[in-house]
């Protein structure tokens, strides 16, 4: 039997790779991969970096990838989980930890020492990403890198089915050579014209079908089916750098309320992944590191945060206040 060990912080899991799932992580009790559909644009950001072509840009992986670390998903779900278990209690209070906060999520900084939380959270990889298109006003795109790394996750929480779809989709990809439409909504004369590039294209209509298939359970804000009639997967050479050009640049001034002009130095630029932009993370169970407590981390998420349903709002990154980050975790 061939045995990996995964490394996270604060612990060493010793994986069976028979079957390859979460279930054969010592200790982990389950999975739960969530698609992050954007409401409304999102900057998680990196604060100012030198060299970037805007002030301040969104997070990306080692590929240029738009990504949102876990470290921010796992922030904002504490901020929620703290707000909600203090409305739900008589004279809550924000400014301190509940006793199921420090279980979940961890002790605060002063006690991080004692032990870690029991909610690992994955970081949110991009899976389809809205383009404007010449025809059919939008396309969804993806491409086989992005699918794989969903693919990892499915695998990870033990979802061998989505898995299994994700990797055909893959194969019939790679096997076209270039950019597969998932119906002829979008393309022009076998090409389509996806923002300022014009790439070669088929129709492939099975494309679409198993896109539908693998968010067709999901209870997302716009409709399965006109993301199966607009989805595309680009090549990798062309998509990768085609898809982590496609966020949004926005220019803010900041104005001195006496003369209404702007401030000296108060112009500055911000990056955001565009809204129904869709990601793709994991939320996982561990074993509670205090002695004799049973909590099921995600079952006591949903209780607080989304009164016991599966899915769920959450306001991520900057901007909160102008409408900005707001995401719905969809579980499969």
């Amino acid at each position: 039997m061939n045995r990996k060990l995964f490394i996270f912080p604060y612990d060493i899991f010793l994986c069976s790779m028979q079957g390859g799932s979460l279930m054969n992580i010592q200790t982990c009790s389950r999975g739960v991969p969530y698609l992050l559909f954007a409401v409304t644009p999102i900057h998680a950001g990196t604060g100012k970096e030198e060299g970037e072509y805007v002030d301040l840009p969104i997070q990306r992986d080692f590929l240029g990838l738009p990504v949102i670390w876990g470290s921010s998903i796992k922030g904002a779900l504490r901020t929620t989980y703290r707000i909600k278990k203090a409305e739900g209690s008589s004279g809550g209070d924000i400014s301190k930890a509940s006793d199921e906060e420090t279980i979940i999520f961890g002790p605060e900084r002063e006690r991080a020492h004692e032990h870690a939380g029991s909610l690992l959270v994955t970081d949110a990889k991009s899976f389809i990403v809205p383009v404007p298109s010449l025809r059919g006003v939008v396309s969804f795109v993806t491409c086989p890198i992005m699918l794989e790394n969903a693919k990892k996750i499915f695998e990870l929480c033990g979802y061998s089915n989505l898995a299994t779809v994700i990797n055909e989709i893959i194969q019939i990809s790679k096997s076209k050579g270039v950019a597969v439409a998932g119906s002829s909504k979008i393309i022009i004369k076998n090409k389509v014209m996806l923002r300022d590039r014009i790439f070669d294209a088929i129709e492939e209509s099975n494309i679409g079908q198993k896109i539908k298939s693998l968010i067709s359970s999901l209870n997302i804000p716009i409709s399965v089916d006109f993301i199966q009639e607009r989805a595309v997967v680009l090549p990798d050479d062309e998509g990768v750098p085609f898809i982590s050009r496609s966020t949004m640049s926005v220019t803010r001034i900041s104005l001195d309320y006496r003369t209404k002009t702007v401030k000296e130095g108060a112009l500055w630029t911000e990056e955001y992944v565009p809204e129904s932009t869709m990601f793709v993370t994991a939320l996982i169970a561990l074993s509670p590191r205090k002695p004799g407590v049973s909590i099921d981390p995600i079952d006591e998420l949903r209780k607080v945060v989304a009164n016991g349903q599966k899915d769920f709002y959450l306001i991520l990154g900057g901007h909160e206040t102008i409408g900005k980050g707001i995401i719905k975790f969809c579980g499969w």
